[in-house]
């Protein structure tokens, strides 16, 4: 038992000796800050410590403080180093934790220079003053959605499935449907607003025919849809309107066929774009369907998590905008992959006037939901290369001062611009 006692009496007496050297310091004065380089400067008391008597043995507890003190350099550094990594975590667990404006897209580089000049000459006068951060919420009426999912998709009860094997279940909370006669399947998350539903069979005849009727033109398709968009809580006054009012949709279709003569139009699709108070909000699919054969529905795919305002933040101004482009907070598009694309780094610009602001909101990554939806400014600009060498580019940037996202300072940043002017010019 003695053993046990000399191993757990330095670490009682390492904390109230630490406490006893910051009170022989004295206090420091009020606001003042004491670095770590100043703490670890510090001079160590080497008084004798005073004997105390514990059980009729004194020379024991005077053995181990001496031994402590003479250690105390040691052990001191130990804790230091410890307290610091602590701290470091904590400061990295609280960076992953904060919510912040995300402009990390699959199509979008960092776009930062020491040496980069930048000019406003975008008008502000449409702009809003203040625009509206949203929290992202569950879809409260999650009951009724999935009843209406199940008529969609002519699901059963006894249709429902953990997951499409054992070893990769559905997230918590999560829905999904898999029939067994002709492989439909639906998966939904009210959670993420995510839903999911695929029938293949709708875009072949019987079997595996290829031979396909009654495929909808777009005005029947359109029509199709608006009439199973409030069956999912969805309303086009929170889409992005055309020029006469409606929601704007793209209708891509898919075909058979090597030439004109044989091609044969087997789907056609619908796409909506959401808005969010009045402004765009990224990605052309936050609900996407296709019908195949005889108007049937054979895909349908929803990204519309349920919002609720947070709070309203006053817009910052051209010259705030421009500082945050500086320091690295914004991205800018790059598209590669075409031959004739132009790849540029951010050093060679010589001058990037502004030319025009559009408010947006950033697409919902399902993968990694936020915990809040930020603003940001979708920027039109004109960089100018060289003499005679102008290249329009597209910048994402915070627009307000709350959620800033982290600036990226890369020693190296480049960029691709398709299409490019040299492109137009050559001959």
């Amino acid at each position: 038992m003695p053993t046990k006692r000399r191993s757990c009496l330095p670490v009682v007496i390492i904390i109230r000796s630490a406490s006893t050297h910051g009170r022989a310091r004295g206090p420091a004065p009020p606001g003042a800050e004491v670095s770590y380089d100043q703490f670890k400067q510090t001079p160590v008391p080497t008084h004798t410590p005073n004997k105390v008597a514990v059980g009729g043995r004194p020379e024991v507890i005077d053995n181990a403080v001496r031994a402590l003190i003479n250690h105390h350099t040691e052990l001191m550094n130990w804790l230091r180093l410890i307290v610091l990594s602590v701290a470091t975590m904590l400061a990295f667990s609280a960076e992953a934790r904060a919510d912040r404006l995300s402009l990390k897209h699959g199509l979008t580089e960092p776009f930062y220079s020491t040496t980069l000049n930048v000019y406003w000459a975008a008008p502000t006068n449409a702009l809003p003053s203040t625009v509206i951060v949203f929290e992202v919420v569950p879809d409260s009426h999650r009951e009724v959605t999935v009843s209406n999912l199940m008529a969609i998709g002519r699901f059963r009860p006894a249709d429902r499935i953990k997951g499409f094997d054992p070893d990769t279940p559905f997230s918590k909370g999560a829905y999904g449907f898999r029939a067994g006669d002709d492989g439909r399947w639906l998966v939904y998350d009210p959670r993420q607003g995510r839903v999911d539903f695929d029938d293949e069979s709708a875009f072949h005849g019987p079997g595996s025919d290829k031979n396909v009727e009654g495929v909808p033109d777009e005005a029947t398709v359109l029509e199709l849809a608006l009439r199973l968009l409030p069956q999912l809580g969805i309303s086009t006054n929170d889409m992005v309107k055309n020029e006469s009012g409606g929601p704007r949709c793209v209708f891509p279709t898919g075909s058979w066929g090597h030439t004109d003569k044989d091609t044969q139009i087997y789907r056609r699709g619908i796409g909506f774009t959401r808005s969010l108070d009045g402004k765009e909000m990224d990605g052309q699919r936050a609900v996407f369907m296709e019908f195949g054969s005889n108007a049937k529905l054979g895909k349908l795919e929803s990204r519309w998590c349920a919002l609720r305002p947070k709070a309203s933040y006053p817009v910052a101004q051209p010259m705030r905008i421009l500082q945050w482009i500086k320091e690295g907070r914004a991205v800018v598009l790059s598209l590669s992959g075409p031959p004739d694309a132009r790849y540029v780094r951010v050093t060679d610009i010589r001058k990037l006037t502004i030319t025009s602001i559009q408010p947006r909101y950033p697409y919902i990554d399902e993968d990694n939901h936020p915990k809040c939806v930020y603003p940001y400014a979708f920027l039109t600009a004109t960089a100018e290369l060289g003499e005679d060498d102008p290249e329009q580019v597209f910048l994402y940037c915070p627009l307000i001062s709350e959620g800033l996202p982290k600036a990226q300072r890369p020693s190296k940043a480049d960029f691709s611009i398709y299409p490019s002017n040299r492109s137009r010019r050559a001959p």
